[in-house]
């Protein structure tokens, strides 16, 4: 009995380690995905390799994955272009299916529209019409992350309305990313867009 007992702990011990690890992981991959656009291709790998164990039963690391391999697209651009198209293609598809699994995780539906509207705007492959379901779920949902996410949310949605040419909604947005009054990137992109159009 007592042999079974000390079995058991050290499964459950096993078992924390495990999610532990797991968790600083994803964690870190997420670390390496967001630090990939400065410090390239070696960090999109990285990215890759710490998520790829975990992308079919989490969805969180299923997307940054898929977010990943899109910005390694990006390094083949050039060179490579249908290589590159072809990884935009994969990556936009592991993003959709973390979102089709989990539709009301608003940190799935932010990364597809800020990665839908790079992709869209750098790329030949357009993600508008995907887009268009988060911002209105984001509209119908009044999700509250940080100012700064808050900030690259609005200003994301805004370059969204531009593209659809509602000019209007655009404006609204960018407001909205202004108010925000975070002293990210974001807000200053917005003050800029915002000075050109009312010109």
């Amino acid at each position: 009995m007592r042999k079974y007992f000390i079995s058991l702990l050290v499964i459950c011990i096993c078992g924390l380690c495990f999610a532990a690890t797991k968790e600083e992981q994803i964690k870190q991959g997420i670390a390496y995905h967001d630090s990939a656009q400065v410090n390239g291709k070696e960090d999109v790998l990285l990215c890759q390799e710490l998520l790829f164990p975990y992308i079919e039963k989490d969805m969180i690391a299923r997307a940054y994955y898929g977010s990943a391999v899109t910005i390694e697209a990006s390094f083949y651009e050039n060179t490579d272009p249908i290589k590159a198209l072809s990884l935009l293609e994969k990556g936009s598809a592991f993003i959709d299916s973390a979102v089709k699994a989990d539709t009301e995780n608003e940190v799935l539906r932010f990364l597809r529209i800020v990665n839908g509207i790079s992709v869209s705007q750098d790329s030949p492959l357009k993600r508008y019409g995907i887009i268009k379901n988060d911002v209105d779920w984001f509209e119908n949902n009044k999700i509250d992350f940080s100012a700064e996410e808050n900030a690259q949310l609005y200003y994301s949605i805004a370059l969204f309305y531009l593209a659809a040419n509602d000019i209007d909604s655009a404006l609204y947005a960018l407001d909205d990313c202004i108010a925000t009054a975070s002293s990210c990137e974001w807000v200053e992109k917005a003050k800029d867009l915002l000075r050109r159009y009312e010109e």
